[in-house]
């Protein structure tokens, strides 16, 4: 038990780095974006590790990566599901969570246009959710 306990640093250590080559694929901070971020969602709440390299909901996984390491005991990586997810997958992962940031800012109530003929008021329609999947019927 004592050597696992001391062979955590060089673990986490080879995580970090595999975390840090994939994080240059990300939306965010990545050198080499891969993955189209959406221009009107609370992206600052989002990592490019948490988006790339875990599991979990997007931002909460997000908000552990954004306190300091402090080393091995409160590192961000055992506190979140990793997964090393692909390209493909990650940018799934945040469609997914850019569908839901699209429908809360275009929720509420909106604005309308009266008809001129009949005195009637229309709400102007909700926009396409462009990150939503389609599904075929």
């Amino acid at each position: 038990m004592v050597t696992a306990w001391q062979g955590l640093n060089a673990h986490l250590a080879a995580i970090g780095r595999i975390a840090a080559v994939a994080r240059q694929f990300g939306p965010r901070l990545g050198d080499y974006p891969q993955i189209t971020e959406h221009a009107l969602g609370e992206n600052s709440r989002l990592t490019d590790t948490a988006i790339i390299c875990t599991d979990g909901p997007l931002e909460a996984d997000s908000a552990v990566f954004n306190r300091p390491d402090q080393g091995h005991r409160t590192s961000p990586y055992f506190r979140c599901n990793l997964r090393l997810h692909s390209v493909e997958s990650a940018q799934d992962r945040y469609n997914a969570w850019a569908a839901d940031e699209f429908d809360r800012i275009h929720s509420g109530p909106r604005d309308g246009w009266i008809d001129p003929a009949t005195g009637e008021m229309h709400e102007n329609p909700v926009p396409e959710n462009p990150y939503r999947q389609k599904i075929s019927t």
